[in-house]
């Protein structure tokens, strides 16, 4: 019995110790929301389709005016792009893009204006410093009740430019060759490559619009028996959006006249008769910890403008970098 005790003893100290902590909140003004802006480096980016497969990087930067709206840009370039040959492994012509490659690269910027905005309450759960008990390191966690957290749902509405490379999915490239006469029929050509890919360039203006969804928490608290200050600050949003892109430019096309690379190079120019998609969309995840230098990472999904189908032109991108955050308004 007195070994029942002495277990149930032990199992009591240990919870207490999960839970009773002497502290004091030093900040939560989520409805002036603290942190307003947001300038993000993300050395590490991904971008992979049937197109291109992208190594890169981008800056991200938020602004936000209270509850009512907010500001945010995007510039993206790359360092690493799956750049096509004249030949490929088998030494059978490519078509590739004539001129100076064009490398993948990205700007955009957007206005959310908030539709919805809500503060309510909701448990926290901060991790304690763990201890070592029976060799083994004991972690902890001080729950706080009724923290006030907020959610809101916006209207986007934004605009860009993309470039990046253009891979022929089936038959669609149609080129028009300048050198020749119009009577001649090989001034028009279908630019099917059955053996290989055709490769060009792409770039265009591009009109976003769409909603999402956020989720702020700006907590700090004050801990004693010099634990210290420990925040749980962060935002994270989720977002969609329809694409529309215009004002479309496809490089030269050099093909080989007899396809088999034995002939003479021959340019066709794309933009008269290639037919391009304008429409396409976005879906994403992006979080930011809102500590003065925090860290961020996101996710997206969705299909570009231009040639073939959506599942053709979907793509899948994600970054990660370190975020930096301030307070420059005061209301």
């Amino acid at each position: 019995m007195k070994s029942l005790f002495l277990s149930l003893f032990i199992l009591t100290t240990v919870v207490v110790f999960g839970q009773d902590h002497d502290y004091k909140i030093k900040e939560n003004k989520i409805g002036k929301y603290a942190t307003d802006l947001s300038l993000v480096l993300n050395p590490i980016y991904t971008d992979i389709s049937n197109n291109n497969i992208v190594g890169g990087y981008s800056a991200d930067f938020l602004l936000r005016l209270n509850t009512i709206m907010s500001f945010r840009g995007n510039y993206t370039g790359s360092y690493l792009n799956q750049e096509p040959s004249k030949e490929n492994k088998t030494g059978v012509y490519n078509g590739i893009v004539s001129g100076d490659y064009i490398p993948f690269q990205y700007l955009h910027g957007e206005i959310t204006l908030y539709l919805f905005t809500d503060v309510y309450e909701s448990n926290v759960k901060i991790e304690m410093p763990g201890e070592m008990r029976n060799g083994k390191k004991q972690h902890s966690y001080l729950e706080l009740d009724k923290i006030d957290k907020m959610r809101q749902v916006g209207l986007r509405v934004g605009g860009g430019k993309y470039q990046g490379q253009l891979k022929e999915k089936g038959d669609e490239f149609h080129g028009l060759d300048n050198t020749k006469t119009f009577a001649d029929t090989n001034r028009i050509r279908d630019l099917d490559n059955p053996l290989n890919d055709n490769y060009t360039s792409v770039s265009y203006d591009l009109i976003t619009a769409g909603i999402s969804y956020e989720s702020v928490s700006h907590l700090v608290v004050e801990i004693a028996d010099s634990i210290g200050r420990k925040s749980k600050r962060s935002q994270w949003m989720i977002y969609g959006d329809a694409l529309y892109g215009m004002n479309f430019h496809l490089g030269d096309l050099v093909v080989d006249e007899d396809g088999k690379g034995a002939g003479q190079p021959v340019v066709y120019g794309l933009d008269k008769f290639t037919e391009i998609a304008p429409i396409g969309f976005r879906l994403g995840f992006e979080r930011n910890v809102t500590s003065i230098v925090g860290w961020s990472y996101g996710i997206e999904f969705g299909a570009r403008p231009g040639t073939g189908t959506f599942g053709q032109r979907s793509y899948v991108s994600a970054k990660v970098g370190i975020s930096f955050n301030f307070k420059t308004i005061h209301y």
